[in-house]
C-alpha cells in the first residue's frame, strides 16, 4: 500500500493506493502530493499508466481551499508524459449532474442529480486535460450509479468518480458502483474495467505466385505456348514509344495468359513433394464431382455419390502409388550417393525421407541411448547402402 497523509501527524484525511505483488512488480514510481493527492505510474509491455488518486473538499469547504485543491491537482496532471493511460479517480464531491448540454464528448447523460459547484469545477479539470467522466457514460440502475449514502440511508448520490484521457476513452469497458462490499464507509466501491485495444499490425500481402507446376504436364505447356505467342504477336504490331508502357503491355499478356491456363498456387505442400501435378489434378475433378453430389437430388444423387467415391479412390491410389516411387527414387539416389561416400548430400536425402532433424537427440524407450545417424538410414534404405558406404 501506498499512502500520502498529512505532515502534522493528524489522522485527517489521507489517499492511497493497494497493489497487489504482480502489479507491484510493474510500478515505475509514485508521488505522495499531499494528503489529498498522490499519483502512481505502473509499466506496461505496450505503453505506461498513471493514476491520480483525489480526495476532493467537499462542497461546504472554503474556496480557498478549493481552489488550492485544483491548482495542485491540474500540476500534477501537466507533468503526467503525453504517451500515458491517464486516469484521475477518487472522491471528488462532485455531482455533475444528468444535463450534459455543451459536454456531450466528454459527459454522458447518465448522472445522478443536479450539478454542484465542485461538480463545474471538475468539469473545468476536464476540459483542460480533455477528460472523459466514464461513470456517466454508462446505463444502469440508480442503486448501481450512487457511490454515496448519507447517514440517514436515504439519499445517495454520485461523487466519487473516474475520469480517462479522451484518447483511450475506448478502453475503459464499465465503471460502476458496488454496493456489496464491507469496507466501513458511507462510500460504496466503484469497479472499473479496463481494457487495452491495440492496433493490429498490417501485413504486407505477397503478391500471388501462378501454379507452373502445371507446365509440366506436355499438353499444358503446348497450349499456354500456343497463347502467349498469340499475346505476342498481337503486341509485335504495336509501335514501342514508351519502354514503360510496353513492359506493362508485356506484363499483360504473360497474366492473361497464365490467369486461365495455370491459375494460382492456393496452397504449398512442402511435406509432401510425391504429390505431382496429375494428382491435383485428379484433386480437382473430385472437388468438382463432391460439388455436383451436394447439388443433386433423387436418383442423379446416387449415381452422383458413386462417381465421387470412384473419383476418391483413384485419388487415393495415385498418392500411394507417387509417394512409393518417391521414396524409390529417393533411395536410389541415397545408394547412389553412399557408394560416392558423399555424406552431405546422403544426409540431406535422409532427412527429405524422415521428415524430421536427425541432429536432434532421440531416445530409445527400451534403452537410454541416442539413435545414430546409422540406425535411422539403416531403417529406411536397407542394409545394402551401409554395406556400400
Amino acid at each position: 500500500m501506498y499512502y500520502s497523509c498529512r505532515e502534522d501527524g493528524l489522522h485527517i484525511g489521507g489517499v492511497a493506493k493497494v497493489l497487489d505483488k504482480v502489479r507491484n512488480k510493474s510500478l515505475l514510481e509514485w508521488e505522495p502530493v499531499n494528503d489529498r493527492i498522490i499519483r502512481v505510474r505502473l509499466y506496461s509491455k505496450y505503453t505506461e499508466t498513471t493514476i491520480v488518486q483525489c480526495y476532493a473538499p467537499a462542497e461546504v469547504s472554503l474556496e480557498e481551499n478549493k481552489d488550492e485543491f485544483y491548482l495542485h491537482l491540474q500540476g500534477i496532471l501537466t507533468t503526467v508524459p503525453m504517451h500515458d493511460i491517464l486516469m484521475v479517480l477518487g472522491d471528488l464531491n462532485s455531482k455533475v449532474g444528468n444535463n450534459n448540454n455543451g459536454f456531450e464528448s466528454n459527459v454522458g447523460k447518465h448522472g445522478l442529480r443536479l450539478r454542484n459547484d465542485n461538480g463545474q469545477r471538475f468539469l473545468n479539470l476536464r476540459e483542460e486535460n480533455d477528460l472523459i467522466i466514464e461513470g456517466t457514460f454508462f446505463k444502469y440502475k440508480k442503486i448501481h450509479k450512487e457511490t454515496w449514502n448519507s447517514p440517514d440511508g436515504v439519499t445517495g448520490n454520485q461523487i466519487d468518480h473516474m475520469a480517462i484521457i479522451h484518447r483511450w476513452r475506448s478502453s475503459l469497458q464499465d465503471v460502476r458502483a458496488i454496493r456489496g462490499g464491507d469496507i466501513g464507509s458511507d462510500h460504496n466501491l466503484v469497479l472499473s474495467k479496463l481494457k487495452l485495444k491495440l492496433r493490429s499490425v498490417k501485413k504486407d500481402k505477397r503478391p500471388l505466385q501462378f501454379d507452373s507446376s502445371k507446365l509440366k504436364n506436355p499438353v499444358n505447356k503446348e497450349t499456354f505456348s500456343t497463347e502467349l505467342s498469340n499475346h505476342f504477336h498481337l503486341l509485335s504490331d504495336l509501335p514501342i514509344d514508351d519502354l514503360d508502357e510496353y513492359f506493362k503491355d508485356v506484363q499483360e499478356a504473360f497474366t492473361a495468359s497464365s490467369n486461365g491456363l495455370l491459375g494460382y498456387i492456393l496452397h504449398v505442400n512442402t511435406k509432401k513433394p510425391w504429390i505431382s501435378w496429375h494428382i491435383w489434378e485428379f484433386i480437382e475433378e473430385r472437388k468438382v464431382l463432391k460439388q455436383n453430389h451436394s447439388e443433386s437430388k433423387g436418383n442423379n444423387a446416387a449415381d452422383a455419390a458413386e462417381k465421387c467415391k470412384a473419383k476418391s479412390k483413384e485419388v487415393k491410389a495415385s498418392a500411394k502409388q507417387g509417394k512409393r516411387q518417391f521414396t524409390g527414387d529417393k533411395a536410389k539416389e541415397a545408394q547412389t550417393e553412399a557408394s560416392k561416400l558423399d555424406t552431405q548430400t546422403l544426409y540431406i536425402i535422409t532427412r527429405k525421407l524422415t521428415a524430421q532433424v536427425l541432429a536432434k537427440p532421440q531416445l530409445s524407450r527400451t534403452k537410454p541411448e541416442m539413435l545414430s545417424l546409422e540406425k535411422k538410414i539403416s531403417a529406411l534404405v536397407g542394409q545394402n547402402i551401409l554395406r556400400d558406404f
